[in-house]
């Protein structure tokens, strides 16, 4: 009886065990693993024969193998915002689109066709992201589409509670240059955002191509307003998702 009894409770303790490991951060999924691990060996010790133990102990190994790949693997598809809380890479959404003057270069009711833009792709990050199980969205926060995407997110956000924006600057100082209409549209969606990453301390050539990457390497899905003509971040952007078989939806191209 106290045998059968030991068993149970051990069976127990390696199915909590393994439950942990899933539902834990990288550090307790480790410390799981070791305490499976060591449940194992003393079950082996316990209950089978000399031959056993070493079909048991090359078995070990498989599983600690495994378990050691799937936790890198899961390190790898996830950032990490400042507090610790998990952001899964695969349930991620980048903007990258041209800037206002290029948006509105033959069109005469700039207005009107900003409100357009706005509306389309507010349709947009909920039909094609929000709804399809992506959560956060990364913005490069340049005047023109960046700052559209990132105002249509925190709109959603009142419908979707549970949707994060981050914004991605490029260098300290980004909008010294913008319109002071802009500026205050910088502002606000900074101050309304879930995290705020700043890559550099100032401007030096080549600091958007890095923020693109940036963009590119942690997220599953680009969202982009590109008006087909190669050339510009844009394009550079799209064209390295395309070369990385990422999904992407176009704004520009599937307006009315």
């Amino acid at each position: 009886m106290k045998t059968a009894f030991v068993y149970k409770l051990i069976y127990r303790l390696i199915l909590w065990a393994s439950v942990a490991y899933f539902l834990t951060t990288a550090a307790g999924q480790l410390f799981a693993l070791l305490l499976v691990v060591a449940l194992f060996y003393f079950v082996a010790r316990l209950v089978f024969a000399l031959a056993w133990r070493l079909f048991v102990g090359f078995v070990f190994v498989l599983i600690i193998i495994l378990l050691i790949t799937l936790i890198f693997t899961d390190m790898e598809t996830r950032t990490w915002t400042e507090n610790g809380t998990p952001v899964s890479k695969e349930k991620t959404v980048a903007f990258s689109g041209h800037r206002t003057n290029r948006i509105a270069k033959f069109t005469a009711d700039r207005e009107k066709l900003f409100r357009e833009v706005a509306f389309d792709t507010f349709a947009a990050i909920e039909s094609y992201c929000i709804k399809k199980g992506y959560d956060t969205f990364l913005s490069g926060m340049c005047e023109g589409f960046d700052l559209i995407a990132a105002e249509e997110v925190l709109n959603l956000k009142k419908r979707y509670p549970h949707i994060r924006l981050k914004c991605v600057v490029p260098f300290k100082g980004q909008a010294e240059r913008y319109t002071q209409a802009d500026k205050q549209r910088y502002d606000t969606i900074l101050a309304q955002a879930d995290e705020v990453v700043t890559l550099q301390d100032g401007y030096t050539e080549g600091c958007f191509l890095r923020r693109n990457d940036y963009l590119l390497e942690n997220s599953a899905f680009l969202m982009v307003y590109y008006d087909t003509v190669a050339i510009g971040g844009t394009f550079y952007t799209l064209k390295r998702a395309v070369e990385q078989k990422k999904k992407f939806a176009n704004v520009c191209y599937n307006r009315r």
